[in-house]
């Protein structure tokens, strides 16, 4: 009896692994220039001297202000644990090849490894360039003075890997594909896409476990589509970037087999959305927040993702900037998990099997269903257990399964 039990519980452990982490957020279009080189200083437009941070000292570029944010359904230790996080991007409109997908490398993809560094569950985390800046450059101008403000540093936030994408030569390339590039998201409404994967090792048929794509139209149009997939042609087969199922992407339409974006079904693409004017000192930093919510039990998103768009306008004080991190972790929109689970227990006693799980946060619940498999596939009802609503206290559940 004890053998049927455990097997169901390791069946599901495995299909957790492949959902904890999603996509939550993009910084797509940093305030200022993203092109100076690491170690490099910038000339503010109005004069031809170096920018100078709020202390009146030279700022010192450092190789990149994007970024993608993400949120961790378990606990995760990286190091034992190894993830990948890989930006695609299709600029000034070409059509490269997209022959090895998310693995084509070049000016076309960038990989980050994810192999130190430790998150817990619900929990953001933050992979790009390594500015840490919640916004990218400030300008603020005084009596015909320009003065560059480096916006409200988050380097104290969870930071799992940072490249100098825009820097020096060695330090500049990705973990194991990608080249030094001036900007890791396109922003002038060509395709760009995120995807996590499991381990490091990414290859044309690797499939992620989370993918978002950025488009100049919702749903993505033919035109936006095009430089990125590459339907079957005779002995050719269909090229572009894989997709998971999650709640915009699926591998499957009725019967036939969807596995790229842009093919079939999978057009979605988050609006990009450009501000104006485009032009120092008054452009603004934007933020795509991703929304929805995703159960970790089911692995499936409650609520679809939508988009968000907060824009980081600075509003002076003493340090030269103040945006606020509340909008793009806490703010209306912002991605959240229903139940936030700690434990979960099953011990075979006398009276049946005792189940006793934790939770240290809820949401809009009712109650939790208990299921039943003998082979992690198919699976029976047996019971449920009433929830909290929405708490931010520990909570702790019991049921016994009496005939398991």
């Amino acid at each position: 009896m004890k053998k049927l039990l455990l097997i169901p519980f390791m069946l599901l452990g495995i299909c957790q692994l492949e959902a904890q982490i999603i996509i939550t957020g993009v910084m797509y279009d940093p305030k200022g220039p993203d092109a100076p080189a690491q170690g490099s200083t910038y000339t503010a437009p109005s004069t031809t001297e170096p920018a100078k941070d709020s202390e009146g000292n030279i700022y010192i570029y450092k190789g990149g202000y994007e970024y993608v944010q993400f949120m961790a359904t378990e606990n995760i230790d990286f190091s034992t644990t190894n993830y990948s996080v890989v930006v695609c991007r299709q600029p000034g409109g070409t059509t490269p090849s997209v022959d090895n997908g998310w693995a084509s490398g070049g000016n076309r993809t960038f990989k980050f490894n994810l192999t130190s560094g430790t998150v817990t569950k619900g929990s953001y985390f933050y992979v790009g360039g390594p500015e840490k800046r919640l916004g990218g450059f400030t300008y603020e101008t005084n009596s015909g003075v320009t003065t560059a403000y480096p916006t409200l540093d988050i380097s104290a936030s969870n930071w799992i890997r940072t490249i100098a994408y825009s820097g020096v030569s060695g330090t500049d390339a990705g973990d194991g594909f990608g080249a030094s590039t001036t900007a890791l998201i396109a922003n002038s409404g060509n395709p760009s896409g995120v995807a996590v994967f499991a381990g490091t090792s990414v290859t044309e048929a690797s499939v992620p476990l989370d993918a978002i794509f950025i488009t100049s139209a919702n749903p993505a149009s033919s035109g936006s589509i095009g430089t990125v997939y590459v339907p079957e042609n005779g002995s050719i087969p269909a090229k572009g970037y894989r997709v998971p199922n999650n709640d915009r992407y699926s591998q499957t339409n009725g019967a036939d087999a969807q596995p790229f974006f842009g093919m079939g079904t999978n057009t979605y693409g988050f609006v990009y959305q450009q501000y104006t004017p485009f032009s120092l000192p008054t452009d603004q930093a934007n933020f795509l927040m991703l929304g929805g919510k995703y159960n970790e039990t089911t692995q499936t998103w409650d609520t679809p993702r939508a988009a968000s768009y907060v824009t980081l306008v600075p509003t002076a004080d003493e340090e030269g900037a103040n945006f606020g991190t509340l909008d793009m972790t806490e703010g209306t929109g912002a991605t959240t998990l229903p139940v936030s689970l700690v434990s979960f227990t099953a011990k075979n006693q006398t009276s049946g099997v005792v189940l006793n799980w934790v939770t240290a946060s809820e949401q809009n619940n009712k109650q939790f269903t208990l299921l039943r498999s003998m082979d992690g596939k198919q699976f029976t009802a047996i019971g449920s257990v009433f929830g909290n609503g929405t708490t931010q206290n520990t909570s702790n559940y019991n049921f016994i399964d009496a005939n398991p």
